[in-house]
């Protein structure tokens, strides 16, 4: 170790020497002026003090960083050094999750002498990785139906822990049995990063709800790409049943050819340039994939950096890729490598990798210091079928910022059964070692067990983590258990939630950061539904154990907060472009450095109309302990903050001109005032281009950014070499006379959803879909039942140009119970009426099936005509017969049919003996 510094030394030496020469008498520079970094991350500056004066330098050093950086060092440092003479500092700073990507975050560094002269500045930027996460869920999970005049009120609550402004989509699909029109409620949000808010959606209960026994409301999010980021589900209910089914939704996502070229922070000295892109050929049944992120600065002295970039060759079987890599294997692996992958079946998979942890893929240049890069390798395999998924995987990770090296070893379960219960186990263990000393290593293991499924009326997410200190994966000395439990009753909904973290790692290396955390949060909560309101009510208590505040000597001070809460949430009806909504938490807490008790509160309030959002919040008092420390070290005893938001969307010009403008205010008590503005301006200057500009302006308390962008994007085709490229066009039409021709007595079908092999298609005005270079093959295609329509999947085979008419039928339902038949002498065998399949056979001899809820009841959407409808047996135990199994029904339109099923419990058979008395005889 000592060598190395000793060569680092001179390697600056010959800087230093430079700087004197040009009559410099002091001199302040950082290893680093660029840094990459993520969220809940440390990083360690090294800063290189210079005199080349006559005399000796006694001064201090300050050290100020953006809100989104937490100094760990000393932010104040008194500084001797001899005349010409160096001395170099270590400073480390914590990055927070609320640090944003995207945004330079400044750290500034500045050389006082002893009458606050200043003689020298140095300034370093830390960007953050862009880090997409948006969660969802509702507050509700079940709805139950009393009143024709009533509204169906869901809150969604929407969480952004990443570190990236999102603007995502929320889709309310409701069954085509209850909304005749088709039309799924839609509404797009912008969420700054760790934001959350709570959009309303509503809708008027009508009889056509009231008149069936259930179904089932699905909200999905989709980012602005057309990626899934997740979903929930909602249980409708009225008074006689609770029956329900599952309308399956799909999405897909295409990207193409793309290339981005802009500059952004304009006429500044920090001006930059960006180069982006993304896109693939096809070769054949092979592909090769590319990705392009290169940054230039206008200041030469700022090196080059290349991120992001990489270039992969894959098919089916195989594929290789190269340049950065980002791989998550309980530990981020994060650089510049290769990795390549082999399938050996369709359910198995090896996958082998290597990278050196330089985020840059041209590594280090210019002043920056030449430090050995970290390392890692790994090798996987994961094997997936319809109902196991098992991972295992060896990574061998050298770490020289932390100074250690890892070996961990991975395995993981997952089992779906039949009731599409997931169950995932994991058994992980490992070796670190340092690599200043080699007689210091440990040993460590992980364990994980999951249960997500619903059990009958009750839903159960179950998430439990333990690992030892020593552990070599990114959660070590962890201890983390989530459980949530929730019971759809008639009238309500309750809830309980139990969370528990503790995150106490052990260091084999001085220069790892320890930073020691104890949360739990147990709430009960019941969901209430009135004729005007939506209402939750929930008593919480949190417990929190942590570090947050450093003494001047490093060392952690504990801290501890507890607090007693009520978490209040209502909804009030709302139009279709207007929706409210409120929630609150109240409460009281207390801390170890106050033996008072003290009130706080904070209240989010949300409200949408038209092109519209308003979000507010108000916080009094402390919710976490991070936010202790600014109690204490502010001016006030309180932490008070107050925001308030708004962004509108736009579209001018049919279209052509897109805006999007957010402003944002935010006062803390202890920190000061803060105020941002976004716009975002794109012009479509063509079919392939546009011209876009994005402008930002921040200011906090006296310091004042602002950011502007202009740049130019171009979409171009796929380009493919020996590919079959097939275009596959759709007409939908209803059939109204039932010929199976199109005729002027026939309707067009615009607006119906098409799945081509599992791809969801909208057809346009003329009711056509279109899809293009298709490979030679087959497709599956289908008209799922919409507005009291449907068409049976037919598969159809691709030609170059290939054009069909699909005609739509009329659709009726066929509803049915099945229930048990058994006496006493019949076996002893388990009943579970769950997931029989139920058949159905048309007179050409097509099959529909279907499968049976927990209760025993079934449905059938099916075109018009005379079925057949059996219990398929071979699903069934032996044990059980059913005596009249194959019943005639005819559907017609409009109207709801019903046929019930008896399975008996076959008889044991009894021997009977017939027994004389002797005297008989």
């Amino acid at each position: 170790m000592s060598k190395y510094i000793k060569i680092l030394a001179l390697l600056i030496l010959g800087c230093s020497v430079a700087h004197a020469q040009q009559g410099k008498l002091f001199g302040l520079t950082t290893a680093n002026t660029k840094i990459l970094a993520n969220n809940e991350e440390r990083i360690v500056i090294l800063l290189k003090l210079s005199n080349y004066s006559e005399g000796t330098l006694n001064g201090r050093i300050a050290i100020t960083a953006d809100a989104g950086l937490t100094l760990i060092s000393k932010n104040d440092m008194r500084v001797n050094v001899a005349k010409h003479d160096s001395s170099f500092i270590s400073v480390s700073f914590f990055v927070t999750k609320k640090a944003k990507a995207g945004v330079a975050n400044a750290i500034k560094f500045v050389l006082y002498d002893e009458h606050k002269n200043i003689l020298a500045e140095a300034v370093s930027e830390v960007s953050i990785s862009p880090k997409r996460n948006v969660n969802l869920y509702t507050v509700v999970s079940s709805i139950l139906l009393d009143n024709p005049r009533d509204t169906i009120i869901i809150p969604v609550q929407v969480f952004n822990s990443g570190n990236t402004v999102q603007t995502i989509t929320l889709v309310c699909a409701y069954p085509l049995s209850v909304d005749e029109q088709g039309f799924h409620q839609n509404t797009k949000l912008t969420l700054q990063p760790s934001a959350d808010t709570t959009f309303v959606f509503s809708k008027l209960i009508t009889k056509r709800m009231l008149n069936i026994e259930g179904f089932d409301i699905n909200i999905t999010g989709v980012y602005s790409n057309g990626d899934v980021l997740g979903g929930a589900q909602i249980q409708v209910q009225n008074a006689r049943s609770n029956r329900n089914y599952r309308d399956e939704l799909s999405s897909s996502a295409f990207v193409d050819n793309t290339l981005q070229v802009g500059s952004q922070n304009l006429f500044n000295n920090n001006q930059s340039y960006l180069v982006r892109g993304h896109g693939g050929f096809e070769l054949g049944k092979d592909r090769l994939n590319y990705s392009l992120n290169l940054t230039s600065w206008q200041n030469s002295t700022s090196p080059i950096l290349i991120q992001n970039t990489w270039l992969e060759y894959i098919n089916k079987q195989r594929g290789i890729k190269v340049g950065n890599i980002f791989r998550s294997l309980d530990l981020n692996l994060t650089g510049r490598g290769i990795t390549g992958f082999l399938s050996t079946s369709k359910t198995d998979t090896w996958e082998v990798g290597f990278i050196d942890k330089e985020n840059n893929l041209l590594g280090r240049q210019n002043n920056q210091i030449n430090i050995e890069s970290s390392r890692a390798a790994w090798i996987a395999y994961k094997h997936q079928d319809k109902q196991w998924r098992i991972n295992h995987f060896f990574v061998l990770d050298y770490d020289r910022i932390q100074g250690v090296q890892n070996q961990l070893l991975g395995n993981e379960m997952q089992y779906t059964n039949s009731r599409k219960v997931v169950y995932t186990f994991g058994l992980n263990g490992g070796r670190v070692s340092s690599l200043l000393n080699n007689e210091i290593e440990k040993y460590g293991v992980s364990v994980s067990a999951k249960v997500n499924g619903t059990f009958g009326k009750v839903n159960l997410s179950s998430s439990n983590y333990m690992s030892t200190g020593y552990y070599p994966g990114q959660q070590r000395g962890a201890l983390n258990m989530t459980e949530r439990v929730s019971w759809s009753l008639p009238k309500a909904n309750i809830w309980w939630l139990f969370n528990y973290r503790n995150f106490a790692p052990k260091q084999v290396s001085p220069d790892q950061f320890v930073f020691a955390t104890r949360n739990l949060r147990a709430e009960w909560g019941v969901s209430l539904k009135s004729k005007k309101v939506a209402i939750s009510v929930a008593p919480v208590f949190t417990h929190e154990k942590g570090n947050p505040l450093y003494s001047l000597t490093g060392e952690a001070r504990q801290q501890l907060l507890n607090a007693w809460n009520a978490l209040f949430n209502f909804s009030l009806p709302s139009a279709k472009d207007e929706s409210f909504f409120m929630n609150s938490e109240m409460g009281a807490y207390s801390f170890s450095n106050d033996s008072t008790t003290n009130l706080h509160l904070r209240t989010n309030l949300y409200y949408r109309k038209g092109l519209l959002n308003l979000n507010g919040s108000v916080q009094l008092g402390a919710f976490y302990l991070s936010e202790i420390p600014n109690s204490v070290m502010g001016s006030n005893s309180q932490s008070n903050i107050f925001n308030f938001a708004s962004f509108i969307q736009k579209n001018w010009f049919s279209q052509k001109l897109k805006t999007n403008t957010g402003v944002s205010f935010t006062y803390h008590s202890n920190f000061g005032f803060s105020q941002f503005l976004t716009e975002r301006m794109e012009y479509v200057a063509g079919d392939k281009t546009s011209i876009y500009t994005n402008l930002n302006w921040n200011q906090y308390n006296n310091r004042q950014r602002s950011i502007i962008e202009l740049g130019l994007i171009h979409h171009f085709p796929i380009i493919k070499a020996n590919v079959k490229s097939n275009l596959l066009e759709v007409f939908v039409y209803k059939d109204l006379n039932q010929d199976g021709i199109y005729s002027k007595t026939d309707s067009i079908a615009r607006g119906f959803m098409v799945n081509i092999e599992k791809k969801i298609f909208t057809t346009d005005k003329s009711g056509k879909v279109s899809y293009k270079n298709l490979p030679d093959g087959t497709m599956a295609i289908s008209v799922p039942f919409q507005q009291g329509w449907h068409a049976p999947e037919q598969n159809i085979i691709l030609q170059k140009k290939t054009k069909i008419a699909i005609p739509l039928q009329i659709t009726g339902t066929l509803k049915g119970q099945l229930s048990y038949s058994r006496s006493q002498f019949s076996y002893e065998t388990e009943i579970d009426l769950f997931g029989i399949v139920m058949l159905a056979v048309d007179k050409t001899g097509k099959i529909f099936r279907t499968r049976t809820t927990s209760d025993g009841r079934y449905t059938f959407y099916m075109p018009v005509g005379e079925y057949k409808i059996s219990i398929d047996t071979s699903m069934l135990p032996s044990e059980l017969e059913v005596p009249e199994n194959a019943k005639e029904v005819k559907i017609i339109d409009g109207k709801i049919m019903t046929t019930d099923f008896i399975i008996k419990v076959k008889q044991r058979k009894v021997e009977v003996k017939k027994f004389t008395s002797p005297s008989n005889k």
